[in-house]
């Protein structure tokens, strides 16, 4: 009878000499994507850092991919984190929507996600309309003038299309965008465009040397009976639209 008490002993010392299973380090984790928008086709870098501490953190990183929230991720590559947790990955972006990284851990650390989100778009070019201006039977003598409103360009030159009825047939004038409307200019001077007598339609490009300032159009017509023009310009310039898709 003796026997069992001893028995149950040993048993009590085996149970409290067996070691405890540890549960995996619980994680922190960043995740970033290098860019917030970028035109179809261009590489992005995807980058984080996931772990518990300065080493030990090694260990798998799936990406998954998903255009909508009420769409499933899907799985569309992996890489792996560093002992410091440290990870990275280069992928083509195709459209616009939601990355995620999933790291998976290892045996000292549990499992950990973030997400960001990136804008995708593609290009076309296009023509805007900046500014446009006509009159008709305008008295020109000795001069008349119009004057758009402040504005500023994109980069690049502006397409004018200028036409011309006047009649006086020694009608002349100029056509510019200046920050200075006012000012008188000398033939050639950047920005102005003269007109000699004549009645045309003309398509011309003008670079001006300055992004803000106003459309203005200053015209002539000798003495004479009937000294009325018919003017009218239109001003557009080629911009990059985009599209996200």
């Amino acid at each position: 009878m003796r026997a069992t008490p001893l028995l149950t002993a040993a048993v009590l010392v085996l149970a409290a000499g067996a070691p405890a299973h540890a549960e995996p380090a619980r994680v922190t984790m960043t995740f970033t994507i290098a860019a917030a928008e970028v035109k179809q086709g261009t590489r992005v870098t995807l980058s984080g850092r996931a772990g518990f501490g300065a080493t030990g953190n090694a260990g798998p990183v799936e990406l998954y991919f998903r255009k909508q929230e009420a769409h499933p991720f899907v799985r569309i590559g992996a890489t792996t984190a560093a002992a410091s947790g440290a990870f990275s990955a280069t992928l083509t972006a195709r459209a616009s929507g939601e990355y995620q990284a999933v790291y998976r851990g290892n045996h000292l650390r549990g499992r950990a996600s973030g997400s960001d989100y990136l804008a995708v778009y593609t290009t076309r070019t296009a023509d805007r309309k900046l500014f446009s201006w006509s009159g008709t039977r305008v008295q020109c003598h000795p001069d008349c003038a119009a004057t758009g409103p402040g504005q500023t360009l994109g980069p690049g030159p502006v397409r004018l299309t200028f036409r011309r009825s006047c009649a006086q047939p020694d009608s002349s004038g100029v056509l510019a965008f200046t920050a200075e409307p006012g000012s008188v200019p000398k033939p050639g001077t950047p920005g102005w465009r003269h007109f000699p007598p004549g009645a045309t339609t003309t398509d011309i490009d003008l670079v001006p040397p300055v992004r803000t300032g106003h459309f203005h159009l200053r015209w002539h017509s000798p003495a004479g009976k009937n000294t009325t023009c018919d003017l009218a310009f239109t001003a557009t310039q080629q911009v990059e639209q985009k599209n996200y898709i």
